[in-house]
Formats: structure tokens, C-alpha cells, sequence
């Protein structure tokens, strides 16, 4: 089980946010921290790294999130995983445009 720690930064538009936060509440694989404002700290629980890369990326294109952080990742539990590629990489910080945050500018 890949156990990742991300913050959602949500739109300010109610209808978004709302919209955003019902979707997330029906997927088991997330739990919900406390907002602060417009950020939402989440744990997103997956079987495998390529499973939380896609979640993090439908996080990413769902109505309402207008930025996903990817604080952390524990891989502690699945050092057989297949879905382990490269655990050294960069994926922290997706930027909505699709960019990674670790590009170099």
C-alpha cells in the first residue's frame, strides 16, 4: 500500500468547491484532514504508485481543485510494488497546467 500525504488547494468559487468536495467524500481512499481556507490536507491511500500517480492526477483535473501538493509518500509498505519505478523521482507539486513542479523553469 502506497500511503501518500498531499494538500488540495480548492477554487474560490462555492459551486466548484462544493462540487469537489462531494466527489471526494465518496472516494474510500481518501481521508480528510481539517481546512485551512481554500487548503484541504488529505491522505490518499493506493495499491500501488502508478494507482496515486492517476488518482493524483484526477485530483488534479477535478472541478474545484485548482492545485495538488504532494507533501509525502510512504512506500515503506510495498517494496515489492511493480508500481515502483523510481522512488528517488520528483512528483511533488503538480501545477495545473500540467507541468511538474519539478521542471526547471
Amino acid at each position: 500500500m502506497i500511503v501518500s500525504g498531499l494538500v488540495l488547494t480548492l477554487q474560490n468559487d462555492p459551486r466548484s468547491r462544493a462540487h469537489a468536495l462531494e466527489t471526494l467524500s465518496r472516494d474510500l481512499r481518501i481521508i480528510f484532514g481539517e481546512a485551512h481556507g481554500l487548503r484541504l490536507p488529505v491522505v490518499l491511500e493506493t495499491a500501488s504508485l502508478l494507482e496515486g500517480e492517476a488518482a493524483c492526477e484526477a485530483l488534479r483535473n477535478l472541478e474545484g481543485i485548482a492545485f495538488v501538493d504532494v507533501v509525502s509518500i510512504d512506500f515503506s509498505s510495498s517494496q515489492t510494488d511493480p508500481g515502483i519505478v523510481d522512488p528517488n523521482r520528483c512528483v511533488s507539486g503538480v501545477r495545473r497546467d500540467g507541468r511538474d513542479a519539478c521542471e526547471e523553469a
